[in-house]
C-alpha cells in the first residue's frame, strides 16, 4: 500500500490533471486564467420611485472621461472592460435604430475607441430576455390576469417574449454592437424564461414544440420550454453575434452546472459561450462555489461587487466601497487560487466620475495579481479524494436520482442535493483533505480516468455512473485505491428515485432496498450512540465485514457500514446517504480516518480557521492559506492575524524541502516529524508559498 501511494504521488507531479481548461480556447484564448476584468457603467436603481428613469437619465455622465478610465485600468492590469450596455430596465447608452429610449450621450462610441487604441477589449453587457423600455411593452409575457411577467417584485422590469417581433429588435440591437461599435465580447444577463405565459406568441411556440396548449401540459413540460427557450435563444443569439464577427466572445450570466442548473441546460449553455461567468460577492460564496465550478473546460469567470451597490444615485457624488484591503485580498486570494478569473463591478456617480478609494481597490487587486501570476499560471488543482458523479443524461431537466433528503418532490429543478455535496466537500476540507469532483458532462467538463494522485473515490447517494465509471472504478479499487459509496451511491449505477436494488459485487453483501426511513440509531461504541433521521439501507455482509451497526426500532441491528477487501483495495459501503450522514459529522470523521487515512493538510493551533488549497504547476506545489477575517480575536474583539502551524503530508504529497512566500521570497523553515513536513505561517489575511 505505500508503494502505491509514493507511485501515485511521482504521478501527481508529472502527469496532467484530467478536469484541466481545454488547450485550445478558440475566440477565449486571451482570457486564459488568471486574468482581472472591471465592469462598470450607470443603472437606476428601480426601487427608488420619487423620479422617472427619464428624469434620471438627463445629464447622466456629464464628466465621463473614457480615456482616463481605460488609461486606469490598463495600468492596474484589466483585461477587458464589461459596459453597462442595456440593463433589465431597457434604457440603451448609445446611438440605437431600434428605439427612441436611449440616453443623451453615446457612451460606448469613445469608451470603443480608447479601448481599442489603448489595447483593452470591450464586452458589452446586454439583455435579451427583459425589457423595460415602455415601446417594448406590447411584447412582454402576460400572466392570467394580463399583466407582465416581471424579473422580481423589486425590480419590477419585464420579461418579454423572444417569440414575438422583439427578438428582431435585439437582434438588430447585437448587430449595432458588433458591427457599428466593434464590441469583443457579449455579455448575455438574466437568461430565464418564463414557465406559462399567456401572451399569444409564446403560447403557439409552446404549442407547436408539445403539440398541446401550455394550459393542459406538466410541470416537467413547461419547466423543459423555459429552459429550452432560453439556451435556444442565447445560441441564436451567440451564433448570429459570431456571424458578423467570428472572434467575438460570447458568456452568459448563469453559474453554469449540472447539479444547480439541471444536465440539459448547463450541457446546452456550456455549448453556446466561450467562457462561464457568474457572481460569487461574498467569501464564503467564492472559497464554496469556486470548490466546484473551477474544473471546466472553459475559463470560468467570477465576478463580485466592488462598490456599495450596482445603482448610480441620484444628486450625490461617486458611490464609495465599504470593503477593506484585507477583505480584497481574501476575496482575490478564494478565486486567483481555485484557477479562475475575476471582474470587479464598480458604479459610476451620476456625473460618470468614479471614487477614489474604490480605483485604488483595482488598482490593489491588479498590483496582487501582477506579483504573483507567475504561480498561478497553468496550475492544476492538487486532489487526493473525488467525489465521482458520473455521466448524467445530458437531456435530463434536473439531477436524476431526486427529490432527496431535505428536497420537495414538487420541484423540478433544485438546488437541494448540491447544498448536500457543498457540505460534504467543506467537510472534507475542514479535516484536510482535499476533494475535486469529477463530472462527465461534454462540453461543460469531462474526464477520463481518474486523476492521478486521488487515493479514495467517494460515489455520492445520488451519482449518475455508467457502465464506463463502474468499470474505471473497479480497476481502481483492484490497484489498489479506496472507494466509499454512499446509500444508492452502492448500486454503481445511475440512481433513480425507484427505491435502489442490490449493491454491486465489489461491496460483498446482499439485501436490497430500504429498511425503513425515519428515525435510527448509529452505535459508535459501547458508549456513544448517535441519533439520525432518514432512509436506511437492507445490508446483509456476504464476504464483506461490518465496521459501523445502526439501531432500527422495527428492524433492530443492522450493517451501517461496511468493508470489503477487493483485489488491492477496499470498497466501503455506507447505508445512508450522506445528507443524513452530514447532520452529525462523527460519523464521517471516522469514516474518513479509517478508510483514506491520514489527511493531505493539517491546521495545528486553529484548525476550523483557515482555508488551505493546493494546486500543482508542472514540478512543484503552490500553497495557498486563506485567513477568516470575520474571525473576532484578542482583547479588543476585532479581526486579529495570528500564527498557524501548517502539517503536509508526505506520504501522499510529493516530498519538497523549501517553503517560500511569493512575492516577497521569504523562506519558512521546515520542521519534520515522520512523514509530515511542518511550516509555520503567518497569513495576514492570505498566503502564497512555493514549495520545491
Amino acid at each position: 500500500m505505500m508503494m502505491r501511494k509514493l507511485f501515485l504521488a511521482a504521478l501527481a507531479c508529472c502527469l496532467p490533471s484530467l478536469a484541466q481548461i481545454a488547450e485550445n480556447l478558440g475566440a477565449a484564448e486571451w482570457y486564459r486564467p488568471p486574468q482581472l476584468t472591471l465592469m462598470t457603467g450607470f443603472i437606476k436603481d428601480p426601487q427608488h420611485k420619487h423620479f422617472t428613469l427619464k428624469e434620471w437619465a438627463r445629464g447622466v455622465g456629464a464628466n465621463f472621461d473614457a480615456a482616463s478610465l481605460v488609461a486606469r485600468m490598463k495600468r492596474a492590469g484589466v483585461v477587458q472592460i464589461i459596459w453597462y450596455d442595456k440593463w433589465i430596465d431597457g434604457l440603451v447608452f448609445r446611438k440605437t435604430k431600434t428605439t427612441s429610449y436611449v440616453t443623451e450621450r453615446d457612451f460606448l462610441a469613445p469608451l470603443a475607441a480608447e479601448c481599442k487604441k489603448q489595447g483593452v477589449k470591450l464586452v458589452a453587457y446586454f439583455n435579451t430576455f427583459y425589457d423595460g423600455n415602455p415601446e417594448f411593452a406590447q411584447w412582454a409575457t402576460r400572466d392570467q390576469r394580463g399583466k407582465p411577467i416581471p424579473y422580481s417584485p423589486f425590480w419590477p422590469e419585464s420579461l418579454l417574449s423572444m417569440y414575438s417581433p422583439f427578438r428582431e429588435k435585439a437582434l438588430e440591437q447585437i448587430r449595432e454592437l458588433v458591427v457599428d461599435y466593434g464590441v469583443d465580447g457579449i455579455w448575455l444577463d438574466v437568461p430565464g424564461y418564463a414557465i406559462i405565459s399567456h401572451d399569444p406568441w409564446t403560447r403557439e411556440a409552446f404549442r407547436k414544440q408539445y403539440g398541446k396548449d401550455m394550459d393542459e401540459a406538466t410541470m416537467a413540460e413547461r419547466w423543459r420550454f423555459a429552459n429550452d427557450s432560453a439556451v435556444n435563444w442565447n445560441r441564436e443569439v451567440a451564433e448570429f453575434a459570431r456571424r458578423l464577427n467570428p472572434k467575438i466572445t460570447i458568456t452568459t450570466n448563469e453559474a453554469v452546472d449540472p447539479l444547480v442548473s439541471g444536465p440539459a441546460r448547463a450541457a446546452g449553455m456550456a455549448a453556446v459561450v466561450d467562457y462561464f461567468s457568474t457572481e460569487l460577492h461574498t467569501p464564503d460564496m467564492q472559497l464554496s462555489r469556486t470548490q466546484y465550478l473551477c474544473n471546466t473546460a472553459k475559463p470560468f469567470e467570477v465576478g463580485t461587487l466592488l462598490s456599495d451597490d450596482w445603482f448610480t444615485p441620484l444628486g450625490s457624488g461617486p458611490l464609495k466601497s465599504s470593503k477593506s484591503a484585507n477583505s480584497m485580498y481574501v476575496e482575490l486570494a478564494s478565486v486567483f487560487s481555485a484557477g479562475m478569473n475575476l471582474y470587479l463591478a464598480v458604479t459610476l456617480a451620476h456625473d460618470g466620475t468614479l471614487d477614489e478609494h474604490t480605483l485604488k481597490l483595482v488598482d490593489l487587486a491588479g498590483e496582487w495579481l501582477r506579483q504573483r501570476r507567475p504561480y498561478l499560471t497553468e496550475t492544476e488543482p492538487l486532489s487526493d479524494v473525488a467525489i465521482l458523479l458520473g455521466t448524467p443524461d445530458p437531456t435530463a431537466l434536473s439531477w436524476p436520482g431526486g427529490p432527496g433528503v431535505g428536497e420537495r418532490a414538487n420541484s423540478a429543478i433544485s438546488t437541494a442535493y448540491n447544498d448536500q455535496l457543498i457540505k460534504l466537500e467543506q467537510q472534507l476540507i475542514r479535516r484536510g483533505y482535499h476533494p475535486e469532483r469529477l463530472i462527465h458532462l461534454p462540453p461543460l467538463r469531462s474526464y477520463r480516468a481518474i486523476p492521478p494522485g486521488v487515493r479514495a473515490v467517494i460515489v455520492p447517494d445520488r451519482a449518475q455512473l455508467s457502465a464506463a465509471d463502474r468499470k474505471m472504478v473497479e480497476e481502481f479499487v483492484r490497484g489498489g485505491g479506496t472507494l466509499i459509496a454512499m446509500g444508492r451511491g452502492g448500486t454503481l449505477r445511475a440512481v433513480t428515485f425507484k427505491e435502489p436494488g442490490a449493491a454491486d459485487a465489489l461491496f460483498g453483501v446482499t439485501g436490497a432496498g430500504y429498511v425503513a426511513n425515519g428515525p435510527f440509531t448509529v452505535l459508535l461504541d459501547e458508549e456513544e450512540e448517535v441519533n439520525l433521521n432518514g432512509p436506511l439501507l437492507h445490508i446483509k455482509p456476504a464476504s464483506a465485514s461490518p465496521v459501523l451497526w445502526a439501531r432500527h426500532f422495527r428492524g433492530g441491528e443492522l450493517p451501517l457500514v461496511t468493508l470489503n477487501r477487493v483485489g488491492s483495495g477496499r470498497a466501503w459501503l455506507v447505508g445512508a446517504p450522506e445528507g443524513v450522514l452530514l447532520e452529525r459529522t462523527e460519523i464521517l470523521d471516522r469514516l474518513w480516518k479509517e478508510a483514506i487515512g491520514e489527511p493531505v493538510t493539517r491546521l495545528l493551533n486553529h484548525p476550523e480557521r483557515y482555508t488551505v488549497r493546493l494546486r500543482r504547476q508542472h514540478s512543484r506545489m503552490i500553497l495557498h492559506v486563506i485567513d477568516s477575517i470575520s474571525t473576532i480575536e484578542g482583547p479588543m474583539r476585532r479581526y486579529r492575524p495570528l500564527y498557524e502551524r501548517l502539517a503536509l503530508n508526505t506520504a501522499v504529497l510529493p516530498r519538497f524541502e523549501r517553503a517560500i512566500v511569493v512575492p516577497t521570497r521569504q523562506s519558512l523553515k521546515v520542521t519534520s516529524e515522520g512523514a509530515w513536513k511542518i511550516i509555520e505561517v503567518f497569513p495576514d489575511p492570505e498566503l502564497t508559498i512555493v514549495l520545491e
